[in-house]
């Protein structure tokens, strides 16, 4: 079931991701200076879904040694039509259209070429770090692959050694993955949001933190409150979310992310709990329009890495491109609205073709 306060945040926080990334190329980092923190709010809540999932199956006494192949295929299907999307606009920005602008030449040859390179991005396995540092065609999107991998590589451990990876693996990784990253000699921001296996790593280490933030929650959930113990409940997940948003704008070295992501982890807890009042608050709105707020946050984090593109060639200047954020916004959410029709209507029609040429090739009972 999706909780709709976690969709409605994740529509806010794609939007800040959005404008921070528009910010870096336009002017200095000054606005939004730590908003790369935000990708672990998305992974967080995530996780807490991806836990909740396992113990709802686990419960049904439905899992066996097939199932992270089951799991791994669903999760394929749910993230692929919105990932071939984010390619397809990206390939006829950057490869056609503003390769041509640059005065290229665009032929058969070249795009079989450009194609065969992509379709390792296509099929979710170019974060794998088997790319040669190669950045991706659509570069928001390792975060999409990133979770596919790391959560096919969990499910496989918590179907074989479940209690080994709750008590061993998950709180030894959480220390020397954070440990590696703190002592790591230059101490870069890209070095730890590197385009290779290591954003593999950030994610697998933020999911690890994801099983004390659903562990946190379950715990919340469980108990009984007075009206003034959800209040405070509530106060708490404000404050929480208020101090990562502070941190963003004013957060001058990475040890804030540290600060940030602890705050996003009780922040989530408390969102995924349902014991606020804001989850009260948004239970009450539509539960169409708050899933599809949900849905469009992965169709504006996918479409602004290639609209961002477009405004650099249109506005070489840094400046004249700053004054334009409000029409990249628009864009941005023009964009992530046609991204979600076109991704429901070809799941429709793919859906539809796929049980007609099903009945034609087999036959009835």
């Amino acid at each position: 079931m999706r909780n709709p306060s976690i969709d409605i945040y994740k529509f806010f926080f794609s939007l800040m991701i959005a404008i921070f990334h528009f910010y870096g190329r336009s002017t200095p980092r000054e606005h939004f200076p730590l908003g790369g923190v935000i990708v672990e709010f998305f992974v967080l809540a995530s996780g807490v879904f991806f836990y909740s999932k396992w113990e709802r199956v686990k419960q049904k006494n439905k899992i066996t040694e097939l199932y992270p192949y089951e799991y791994a295929k669903k999760r394929f299907l749910r993230f692929f039509p919105y990932n071939l999307a984010g390619v397809i606009f990206a390939f006829l920005v950057r490869r056609i259209y503003l390769y041509q602008a640059d005065g290229g030449v665009v032929t058969i040859g070249k795009i079989v070429r450009w194609l065969s390179s992509d379709i390792w991005e296509i099929l979710l396995i170019k974060m794998n770090g088997l790319n040669k540092n190669a950045g991706l065609l659509n570069a928001p999107a390792w975060t999409i692959s990133a979770m596919f991998i790391v959560e096919f590589v969990i499910v496989c451990l918590l179907v074989n050694r479940e209690k080994l990876f709750y008590t061993v693996i998950c709180p030894i990784s959480i220390l020397v993955g954070y440990g590696f990253w703190r002592h790591v000699e230059n101490g870069g921001n890209e070095i730890w949001i590197g385009f290779t296996t290591f954003g593999v790593l950030r994610v697998f280490l933020v999911m690890c933190l994801a099983w004390y933030c659903y562990q946190l929650a379950e715990f919340i959930k469980k108990a009984q409150y007075t009206q003034k113990g959800i209040w405070i409940l509530t106060f708490c997940e404000v404050i929480c979310y208020c101090s990562v948003l502070l941190i963003v704008m004013y957060g001058t070295t990475r040890n804030f992310k540290w600060v940030a992501t602890g705050f996003l982890l009780f922040a989530v807890s408390l969102s995924a709990s349902q014991k606020t009042y804001i989850y009260t608050l948004s239970m009450k709105l539509n539960h169409t329009f708050t899933s599809w707020l949900g849905r469009l946050s992965v169709d504006i984090y996918l479409a602004h890495g290639t609209i961002i593109y477009l405004f650099t060639h249109f506005y070489p200047d840094k400046y004249d491109m700053y004054r334009q954020k409000f029409i990249y916004m628009l864009l941005c959410l023009a964009v992530a609205i046609i991204f979600e029709c076109l991704v429901v209507l070809g799941q429709k029609i793919c859906i539809k073709a796929f049980h007609s040429l099903k009945l034609q090739m087999l036959e009835g009972d």
